[in-house]
């Protein structure tokens, strides 16, 4: 019997394939059009039913070319046996991989994608994945759209009843609320809430005489309502108030205030009271703290001396800087100057080798000025300096001997002073009274009470106290010897910076104005560098309170850029204003850094032109009046008794001042 070729049709894209080779009978094959699998079955007994088929019949080339490719040996591609066609129930398929067979069929159908799934005998639906994707991405799309939608909606009830609480809020006599259109009719709708008529403001009785009647329509015939529209009020009438809710509860329900008693009840305003009126039992306890009837009396005390008529300026207080509590960094100052130094052996000045040492080893060299200008020490001076390589602490030494000074190690600084024998002659010398002659007894009596020192066999104790009141005693011995007019010890030229004179009481020290700046540098450099350029600059020898810099962590290796300015004060200020430091010029070949507060309290000792009407009553006064400025620790007030002047002790601020406390008080005053 010869083959018929049949058709069977695919269960999943549901499209009919034409079968033309016997072999493939009874086997499973893919589907040319969405690779599925397919059970070949042989056609049922009516040929009819099996011979149906909508593609048409294949030419006579491809059926010669599907004889020559069904020779080959069959293929079959595993990957394409999806679970479906294994779970498939058939009686001539089992449960392992179908044996091979040929991939080439023939479209017994046209392409028709739409086509529904199709469902075998068993009830298992043969899918393929692509299918199968397809319907999961447009159910996810079709559940996203949904929940967009009722997101959206929800949110559009949130805004309407927002606007409704907002509406409700603002009330039905809000200004800002628009009247709303009511109604009106004589037979009113049961359905419809009838307003309260108190509270009516759209009444017809209450529209204008002015109106136009067919804007206002009310039909007693029609029970539907009838729109008017709102009725403008008059705008002198005042605006309708709701009634109070107090008003509402009855006076016995309320609670009692305890302010109700202390407030007193309402008086017309156009009645002044005369005298004064009874308070309120809840402020009758504080009549007696109110002033009675009558002029005021005058009060019997008189008031306390004062200093506003002089005006005096105020010492500089310190700046607010969140860095000046900070201590300053101690330092191993034997192992920083132990560094070996080659210098120029034709010598250096000894302020400007402290500056030097200073650069290269970051310790701050502080000179004790007073202590110099006592002995008469000459710091201009360049000393000759070792040859070779040296330490810092050789080199300091070096340069110390000639002046008979020392070095003394603090825990943040080194301090060159004069060594105990040195400043010893020096002050013992400066003590000796016996220039004063015949005047020597009043003058130990004087430096007595005013130095609070100790008389033996009638000379004074000054070696007594520490270098600092030695030092002060020194100054004040050759002040006294300037008022009498004796030859002073010490020559002006170095201890005008200490003492003041009556033309000059506090040796001011200016600032730097005529100076000169350096090129501006294209670097940063240190701060112990940038002074001891600058003063090069300008021939001078600068001293420095480094306990100043310091207290603001302005170290001597402290980098900054420099700015060169129209001269040595504006370069200087640029520098140094930030940390509330500033420069003075002492004299001519000297300046002196530091900070401003510093400078107002620094000492001098000064003396007047002579006092009226006598010593005691003149320096009674003085204490009086400088009492009322500073406390009694902060000066010393003493009057010659020979020359009738005052000799004091004061911070430069009040020195400098001195000729307005003094007002009134000097012979030429009068």
């Amino acid at each position: 019997m010869s083959f018929q070729p049949f058709s069977v049709q695919c269960l999943t894209c549901g499209r009919q394939l034409r079968v033309k080779d016997a072999k493939i009978v009874g086997s499973i094959a893919t589907c040319p059009n969405c690779q599925s699998m397919v059970e070949i079955l042989p056609p049922a007994a009516d040929p009819v039913d099996v011979m149906v088929s909508l593609e048409p019949q294949p030419e006579d080339d491809q059926s010669q070319e599907f004889q020559r490719h069904s020779e080959d040996p069959p293929s079959f591609d595993s990957q394409a046996i999806t679970e479906e066609a294994l779970g498939a129930d058939s009686g001539t398929a089992s449960l392992g991989l179908a044996p091979p067979t040929a991939t080439g069929f023939t479209e017994s159908m046209t392409d028709s994608s739409s086509a529904p799934p199709v469902t075998g005998s068993d009830g298992i639906s043969w899918e393929s994945e692509d299918t199968r994707r397809k319907r999961q991405l447009g159910f996810i799309i079709a559940l996203s759209t949904l929940s967009l939608f009722v997101c959206l909606a929800g949110f559009a009830w949130f805004v309407s009843k927002w606007k409704s609480d907002q509406t409700v809020s603002t009330g039905p006599n809000d200004p800002l609320v628009q009247s709303p259109v009511v109604t009106d009719s004589t037979d009113h709708n049961p359905a419809t809430p009838q307003q309260d008529d108190s509270n009516d403001s759209t009444d017809i009785d209450a529209a204008p005489s002015n109106a136009d009647p067919s804007e206002i329509t009310g039909s007693t015939q029609d029970s539907a309502a009838v729109t008017k529209r709102p009725v403008e009020k008059p705008t002198n009438q005042p605006p309708e108030t709701e009634e109070p809710i107090e008003g509402k509860i009855p006076s016995d329900l309320r609670p009692v205030s305890p302010i109700d008693e202390m407030v007193a009840p309402p008086t017309d305003p156009m009645v002044k009271p005369e005298g004064m009126q009874e308070l309120p039992p809840g402020l009758a306890q504080y009549t007696q703290f109110l002033l009675e009837e009558g002029d005021i009396e005058k009060p019997t005390l008189e008031a306390p001396p004062s200093m506003d008529d002089l005006e005096l300026n105020e010492a500089t207080r310190e700046l607010d800087n969140p860095i000046a509590p900070l201590r300053p960094k101690d330092l191993n100052i034997e192992a920083a100057l132990a560094v070996k130094l080659a210098v120029n052996t034709d010598g250096y000045s000894l302020p400007k080798l402290a500056l030097l040492i200073s650069q290269i080893t970051g310790v701050p060299i502080q000179i004790d000025w007073v202590s110099f200008d006592l002995g008469a020490k000459d710091l201009t001076t360049e000393q000759v300096l070792p040859e070779g390589w040296t330490s810092a602490q050789e080199i300091l030494n070096t340069a110390c001997q000639p002046f008979g000074a020392e070095l003394r190690n603090e825990d943040s600084r080194v301090i060159i002073t004069l060594n105990d024998a040195t400043f010893s002659a020096a002050r013992d010398e400066i003590t000796a009274l016996d220039d004063f002659e015949n005047d020597k007894v009043s003058a130990v009596n004087l430096l007595s009470r005013f130095l609070e020192l100790e008389i033996n066999e009638q000379a004074l104790v000054t070696a007594s106290g520490n270098r600092e009141d030695q030092q002060l005693t020194a100054i004040t011995i050759e002040a006294l010897r300037r008022a009498r007019g004796i030859q002073p010890k010490v020559a002006d030229k170095y201890l005008s910076r200490w003492i003041g004179t009556p033309q000059d009481p506090s040796s001011e020290w200016t600032s730097p104005t005529n100076g000169k700046s350096f090129l501006q540098s294209d670097v940063p450099i240190t701060v112990a560098e940038f002074i001891s350029r600058l003063s090069d600059e300008n021939n001078v020898q600068a001293l420095i309170n480094w306990e100043d810099f310091t207290a603001r962590r302005v170290e001597p290796e402290y980098v900054f850029m420099p700015f060169s300015g129209n001269g040595s004060a504006e370069m200087l200020d640029h520098a140094f204003s930030k940390f509330g430091i500033e420069a003075r010029q002492v004299d001519s070949t000297h300046w002196w850094l530091g900070q401003r507060s510093t400078y107002d309290r620094l000492p001098v000792v000064t003396w007047t032109s002579p006092l009226l009407p006598d010593p005691q009553s003149a320096r009674d006064e003085l204490n009086s009046r400088l009492s009322q400025i500073v406390k009694g620790n902060y000066f010393r007030v003493e009057v010659d008794e020979v020359t009738h002047r005052g000799i004091l002790v004061l911070p430069r601020y009040l020195a400098i001042q001195l000729p307005k406390i003094t007002e009134g008080l000097a012979k030429s005053d009068r």
